[in-house]
């Protein structure tokens, strides 16, 4: 079966991309749900002076200095640029890696890369990383906003309904009522055929911010997460788990939306792979 060729469109609903590593950390007996990952500082600096030769000279602080490092375990402390609120970005904290980007996205092949370079560094800058890296979590999320220009917001129900196949059934409720409603739900999805991952739907309605302007949307993320891995997951497992994971979201993302949602998106450009 031939491949599906990857495609971008010119006026996307997509907020962001979201790829995330995360690797065992050691419980703190005395704090309650406090972990450290005993190799975070080394591995940080290392990280950093590998990036900075790359150009990611912009270094963000995203935890204050006064928070200790045992209750930072699995959030982002660091995100690191090319330049101030420049995109693509990466972000590390102890336990954590995350490669990101928004708008304007040109297609997985680019981003893929990205990703695959921040890996290198991960793998290059953490200690022992065959032995101490002991991956416990992989996800990649996109995050799509449908706002009133796709129609999303004054038919609420119907939008759900004929746009993306879901059926929302809300007796005695109004549109604007169903607006208010701050969760619709998620849809897990077991994967057995992607290295016994999980595929989520997820939906619910909120706001997104753009030139410190809020807009109602209803949000979409399409997920896939894998929690299971034997100590032999290396890099190159991770840079192919990503791959199946985007072809599937890929595949979701065209299934899932109309044709008439679709065509509020823009112009379609198919990508070389």
């Amino acid at each position: 079966m031939a491949k599906a060729k990857d495609f971008v469109y010119s006026t996307p609903p997509l907020v962001e991309v979201i790829s995330e590593v995360r690797w065992e950390t050691t419980p703190v007996e005395a704090i309650p749900g406090a972990s450290i990952d005993p190799h975070f500082l080394v591995f940080n600096k290392k990280f950093s002076d590998r990036l900075k030769k790359t150009g990611f000279e912009h270094v963000q602080r995203v935890v204050p200095d006064g928070v200790p490092i045992e209750l930072t375990s699995g959030n982002p402390i660091f995100r690191f640029r090319k330049a101030k609120n420049a995109w693509p970005l990466y972000q590390s904290g102890p336990g954590l890696f995350t490669a990101n980007i928004v708008p304007p996205y040109k297609g997985w092949k680019e981003f893929k890369k990205f990703l695959d370079e921040g890996l290198t560094h991960l793998y290059s800058s953490y200690p022992l990383p065959n032995e101490y890296l002991r991956i416990k979590r992989l996800e990649l999320r996109y995050m799509d906003a449908f706002q009133a220009k796709h129609g999303a917001i004054k038919r609420y129900p119907e939008f759900l309904e004929e746009h993306l196949g879901i059926v929302l059934r809300l007796p005695n409720l109004s549109d604007k009522e169903a607006m208010a409603a701050s969760l619709i739900g998620d849809i897990h999805i077991p994967l057995p055929n992607i290295d016994n991952s999980l595929g989520i739907i997820s939906l619910k309605t909120g706001q997104i911010t753009k030139n410190d302007k809020k807009t109602e949307a209803i949000i979409m993320e399409l997920i896939i997460r894998k929690n299971e891995f034997s100590p032999q997951f290396n890099k190159r497992n991770i840079v192919s788990w990503f791959n199946k994971g985007h072809s599937l979201l890929h595949k979701w993302f065209d299934q899932v939306c109309s044709d008439e949602l679709k065509a509020t998106f823009g112009e379609k450009r198919e990508l070389s792979s």
